[in-house]
């Protein structure tokens, strides 16, 4: 990892992202709550040197990569309602067989990690096709429990699993320019 941040700054580049995300976690790796706490204080790059090391077998590594000062504009985040979550195709949960409260499992190169998905992880999943901005998931998922889902509740458990999946790189997401 430093290696490859000292690389990309050479070339004026800043990093947005590193994929999978979920194998530059130290927690996909640790579950010692008070050592995630310390590691907590550490900046992204260097969780992600840590998590390198935790694994050892991050043999290659990929990056997203802007000009430098750019990183944080050009990273898509669950702001508001406007935004599309994506579901990349083949993305292995059938949100018909999902548990409230159950466990996604990912797998590299001998590693496995499990993450804990909220409560409504299927019916969000079922939702998701790529066109429906959030607000719309969230007034349909919203009618469907009868209007007990505020957008705060939605928008909680929403990004919950949008940090399981595209940690996973299973969910992205894009901007409906039209709202």
């Amino acid at each position: 990892m430093p290696e490859l941040i000292e690389l990309v700054g050479s070339a004026g580049l800043s990093i947005t992202g590193l994929i999978e995300p979920w194998r530059y976690d130290p927690a996909s790796y640790l579950n010692d709550g008070a050592l995630l706490k310390r590691l907590s204080l550490l900046d992204r790059f260097e969780r992600a040197a840590m998590a390198e090391l935790l694994a050892g077998n991050l043999k290659v590594h990929i990056c997203y990569a802007v000009k430098a000062g750019r990183a944080a504009a050009a990273v898509a985040k669950a702001e508001d309602g406007a935004m599309i979550p994506v579901l990349r195709t083949g993305a292995g949960a059938d949100p018909q067989t999902l548990k409230p409260g159950g466990m996604l499992t990912a797998r590299a190169e001998g590693v496995e990690a499990r993450f804990a998905l909220p409560r409504r992880a299927g019916p969000i999943l079922a939702r998701i096709d790529g066109r429906r901005a959030l607000a719309d998931i969230h007034s349909d998922l919203a009618a469907s429990e009868g209007a007990r889902l505020d957008w705060a509740t939605f928008k909680e458990e929403f990004d919950r699993l949008y940090a399981v999946f595209n940690g996973v790189n299973k969910m992205f997401l894009t901007r409906d320019n039209n709202r």
